[in-house]
């Protein structure tokens, strides 16, 4: 009688919780829940973890329209690659048309759960409730600190059902922390120890600073330079001074020069390029006259000479000097007539209408 009353039916309890566990899948990645957490400490969560190694992602977004959950989406897979389904509640963006095209383009299973029973996504609820605990715990620094820190530990420290790290789970390997500097055992290789001790016995050349030395030439030609050994800056490599520069060459790349040996690949002037004619003979091909003073490093001020007028007597004309900068390319002097004036007025002189000589 209870039992077909509409009445007493309207008001009863609730029935006996019925506890669904999920199936474990069988590899890493295959199956992700998905939800999102706030608004908490004024921002928006977009929270996701995997059913097999509980591997957390955690995204801070702006809004929750379906672009948006795309794009944040794109990126995860980028780094991890496609899970085989996708687990999530009645959303307004999960169910929208945008999002469920999205999924099956890239072969996605998506499985909804039954509307308000956030206990059916129990994977991503939990998290949701960690993230926040531990967010809670490190309000005073920023959230591009806080966040990847949470992440980093819950990532390294063993699951309480795995009884493994989600690193080891998802990309076989475990994350090193700063516990690991406790263990000295932590860093013993015996492959690195191999490798150390062959490099200790290994006999190579060696150079003493102040050793003339040919060093290999990679800017043309010669293809070897003669230099000086001007320091040791490694179990292989040393700064060689050839020409006023310092040079840094492996030992495979120096090799000895002995007392008195002169390599004749080695000019002293580099800007002079030798090469050899038909019958033989030498020929030497000299730079540009514009080159020269820069070559053999003449820097500073040229002198100009201001001289007379062919008009003008010797006996009653003075030749005079000053001094310019010399000009970035060779330019004609102009002939300037010079009358009984003061230095003063040298601003005011006035070129005559003649063709211009170099002087």
């Amino acid at each position: 009688m209870v039992k077909k009353c509409d009445t007493c039916a309207e008001h009863r309890n609730m029935p006996p919780k019925v506890t669904h566990h999920w199936i474990r899948p069988d590899k890493p990645w295959s199956r992700l829940h998905i939800d999102y957490a706030g608004p908490f400490q004024g921002k928006m969560f977009l929270i996701l973890i995997d059913a097999y190694s509980k591997w957390p992602e955690v995204k801070v977004v702006n809004d929750l329209s379906s672009a948006t959950l795309i794009k944040e989406l794109r990126q995860i897979f980028a780094e991890q690659g496609l899970p085989d389904c996708l687990v999530s509640d009645n959303g307004r963006s999960f169910i929208s048309k945008e999002f469920k095209e999205y999924l099956v383009k890239n072969g996605i299973k998506q499985i909804l759960v039954a509307p308000y029973h956030p206990a059916s996504n129990g994977q991503a609820e939990r998290t949701v409730q960690v993230i926040k605990n531990k967010l809670k715990k490190q309000t005073s620094e920023p959230w591009n600190v806080k966040l990847p820190k949470i992440l980093y530990g819950l990532r390294s420290t063993p699951n309480t059902v795995t009884e493994t790290t989600p690193a080891e789970m998802l990309n076989n390997r475990r994350f090193r922390t700063i516990f690991d500097n406790l263990n000295p055992l932590s860093y013993k290789n015996n492959k690195n120890n191999d490798t150390m001790e062959s490099n200790e016995n290994t006999k190579v050349r060696s150079f003493e600073v102040g050793q003339a030395v040919y060093v290999r030439n990679y800017c043309g030609n010669p293809r070897w330079l003669k230099g000086i050994v001007e320091k040791r800056v490694g179990v292989c490599r040393y700064l060689v001074k050839w020409n006023g520069k310092l040079l840094t060459r492996h030992i495979n790349q120096m090799v000895t020069a002995l007392r008195g040996e002169e390599h004749e690949d080695i000019p002293q002037d580099t800007s002079v390029q030798r090469t050899q004619s038909e019958d033989g003979r030498d020929i030497i091909s000299l730079p540009p006259r514009e080159q020269w003073a820069e070559i053999i490093g003449v820097s500073g001020p040229a002198d100009v000479i201001i001289h007379q007028s062919p008009e003008v007597t010797p006996d009653t004309a003075r030749t005079k000097r000053i001094r310019e900068s010399p000009p970035t390319s060779p330019q004609p002097q102009k002939k300037y007539v010079m009358e009984d004036i003061d230095d003063s007025d040298l601003d005011n002189i006035e070129p005559l209408d003649m063709d211009v000589e170099t002087q």
